[in-house]
This record gives C-alpha cells, structure tokens and sequence, in this order.
C-alpha cells in the first residue's frame, strides 16, 4: 500500500485530498506547513510528497530542500501543487532547475493516481510527467489542462472501468468555493 504526504496550506484541498486518496487505498498523510510536515515525516515512512508551493511558514522550496538534505530518495518522489500562476521569472527557474512535476489548482483528483501509482511501485521514472496531456510540465514547460485523448481511472491500480475524459461522468475536481 502507498503512503503519501500532502502538504498544503488550505484545509478544503487537503481534506478533498486525503478522501480522493483514501478511497482508493492510499495511505494519506497531511500537513499544513513545513513544520507540520516534518513532524510528520519524523513519525511516518511515506512514499511519495505533494508539496503547495506557498504554505503558512514558507515556501514550497524550503520543505524541499529540507527533503532533499535529510532524505535525498523521498525528495525524487516529490511533485509540487499551486494555485499561482508561477510568473516570477525566479519561481520558474527553480521549478526548472529541481526538474520536479507541478500540478496547478485547479486540478482533477485522478491527477494525483498516477504519482501515486509510480511512488508506489518504487519505480518512478527519471521523466515523472504523467501521460497524454496532463497539467505537469516538463522541466522548462508550462502546465496545461488534461488534454484529449487522456483517461481517467481508479488510483494505485484499483480494479475499475477507464473512461475517455468528457464522459457523462462527473469528473472529480477541486475547486475553491468563493470565500473559502
């Protein structure tokens, strides 16, 4: 079974989280900030990270290089989540030079599977983008909306019918509520 860390300043996209998770057999563990995380990363082996790039006590990109000194292996498996537009030429750079995915919020919750699916198996590729169009760039990309031609499915492998994106179903997405 997966065990995933999911740090993240806002209360309703970590609970929507951890539920999408769970349900689908993931062990979830959450975190509000830097310090939150590495108290639990202190308490819990986990397999992979999904770290906010603004958190309540810092960036993003200090957990990370916290991770990537105290645990070099668990900092491969790290993708990072925002709800900015990542304009500072800065932000960008550092995105490129860690070569780490970036997930934008909005996302679609089966965003997360395959991240789940490839720390689970203990063999994430050198390339972590997911396939055919997801919102992850590439090491100088930019992120872009689930494209056509992508399939969503049950997390970690879980039995269940893949459905071609723009089915009748309802898609699983988090969206802030105004106000929220």
């Amino acid at each position: 079974m997966t065990t995933v860390l999911y740090v993240d300043d806002e209360p309703p996209l970590r609970r929507a989280v951890h539920a999408w998770l769970k349900r689908h057999g993931t062990v979830v563990h959450s975190a509000r900030g830097i310090e939150t995380a590495k108290e639990c990363l202190a308490k819990h082996a986990v397999d992979g990270v999904f770290i906010d790039l603004w958190l309540c006590d810092g960036s993003g990109f200090e957990l990370f290089d916290w991770l990537a000194e105290h645990n070099p292996a668990l900092a491969r498996n790290v993708t990072f989540v925002t709800g900015d537009i990542v304009r500072t030429p800065a932000t960008q750079r550092q995105l490129r030079m860690l070569e780490r995915p970036l997930l934008t919020k909005p996302f679609d919750l089966t965003e997360l599977d395959h991240f789940v699916e490839l720390w689970g198996s203990g063999d994430a590729p050198a390339d972590p983008r997911p396939p055919a169009g997801g919102s992850v760039p590439g090491p100088g990309g930019a992120a872009g909306a689930t494209g056509a031609g992508a399939t969503k499915s049950g997390a970690s492998g879980a039995a269940g019918a893949t459905e071609p994106v723009g089915s009748t179903r309802p898609s699983p997405r988090w969206e802030p509520r105004p106000g929220a």
